[in-house]
C-alpha cells in the first residue's frame, strides 16, 4: 500500500488507540516498513488495514517489526535480533567477549548492557577505548545527554519501546544516566586499537563507523587488527553504510547477511 500523508497519519492514529504510541525517529523510514508489512500482508487500503486491526494478533506482530528499542545498536530491528538470538543460542553459562574501539559515548556499551540484562545473562566482559582521556572519561559516565537529540541519532531504532527506557534509565541535572552498574564488566583504554601492539581476541568486535574515518591504506591497517581482535567464527560489526574494505582481510570475512552489516570471520 502507498502511503499517502492521509493514510499515514490515520493510520498513526489508529495504532495509538490501539496502545501502540509510536515515538518516531525517520517518518521517511517508519513510512517504508509499514509499507513493506502490508505488501508482505497483501494489506492494500487503509479498510483493509482497519479490519486487520480487531485481531491482538495482527497487533502483537506489528508491534515486533516496528518497535526497536530506544538503545539498539543497530538501525535495523534484523541486526538487533540477529545479536540477541546469537547470545541467546550461546546460553548464560557461555562467556562473552566483546571490544567496542572508539567507545566516545557509551551509547553502544549501554546497548550491549541491557541486550544481557533482558536474556538475565551476566557472564561476559567488554573492552572499551577511547583516544583520549576526556573522551574514555564520557564514555565512562554511561549517560544520554539529550534525550530528543538521542532518538534521532542514526545508531537507533526507528520508534523505542518507553517501558524499557524508564526500566534502564533515571533522570538527573537535565541527563539521562543509565543506572545498572556494570562496573565489573568492563575495561576501560586509552590504548586503541591503531596504537596496540598485543592484541586480545573478542567473540564480537563493535566498530561500526571507525573504517569510514580512514583513507584506504588507514583502513587495510585497521581492518588488519580488526581481524586480529576477531576470534575465529566471531562477529565483526560494521556501520549500516560503511562497506567492507577490499584487500586480503576482508576474504577472510563473510557477510551473515546482505542486509546487515555483521560479518562473521572464517579463516
Amino acid at each position: 500500500m502507498d502511503l499517502s500523508f492521509e493514510n499515514y497519519d490515520s493510520i498513526l492514529t489508529e495504532l495509538k488507540g490501539k496502545g501502540l504510541d509510536l515515538h518516531l525517529r525517520s517518518e521517511t523510514l517508519l513510512k517504508r516498513k509499514l509499507e513493506n508489512f502490508f505488501d508482505q500482508k497483501k494489506i492494500s487500503s487503509v479498510d483493509l488495514f482497519s479490519q486487520n486491526t480487531s485481531s491482538s494478533g495482527f497487533i502483537s506482530e506489528l508491534q515486533h517489526y516496528l518497535i526497536v528499542d530506544k538503545t539498539e545498536v543497530f538501525r535495523y530491528a534484523d541486526a538487533w535480533n540477529f545479536l540477541r538470538s546469537f547470545i541467546e543460542m550461546k546460553g548464560g553459562a557461555h562467556h562473552f567477549s566483546i571490544y567496542i574501539p572508539q567507545c566516545a559515548s557509551g551509547e553502544d556499551l549501554i546497548s550491549f548492557a541491557i541486550i544481557f540484562d533482558r536474556l538475565g545473562f551476566s557472564n561476559y566482559s567488554i573492552s572499551a577505548d577511547a583516544e583520549n582521556e576526556q573522551k574514555l572519561l564520557r564514555a565512562k559516565a554511561l549517560y544520554f545527554e539529550d534525550f530528543k537529540h538521542d532518538v534521532s541519532h542514526q545508531n537507533f531504532g526507528i520508534v523505542f519501546d518507553k517501558s524499557l527506557f524508564e526500566n534502564y534509565f533515571s533522570l538527573r541535572e537535565k541527563k539521562y544516566f543509565f543506572n545498572k552498574n556494570v562496573d565489573k564488566h568492563i575495561v576501560w583504554s586509552t590504548d586503541t586499537l591503531e596504537r596496540k601492539t598485543n592484541i586480545q581476541q573478542h567473540e564480537i568486535v563493535y566498530a561500526a563507523n571507525i573504517l569510514n574515518q580512514y583513507k584506504s591504506e588507514g583502513q587495510r591497517n585497521l581492518l588488519a587488527n580488526l581481524y586480529a581482535a576477531t576470534k575465529l567464527n566471531g562477529y565483526l560489526i560494521l556501520g549500516n553504510q560503511e562497506p567492507m574494505p577490499l584487500g586480503f582481510y576482508a576474504n577472510m570475512f563473510k557477510k551473515v547477511d546482505d542486509k546487515l552489516p555483521i560479518y562473521q570471520k572464517t579463516k
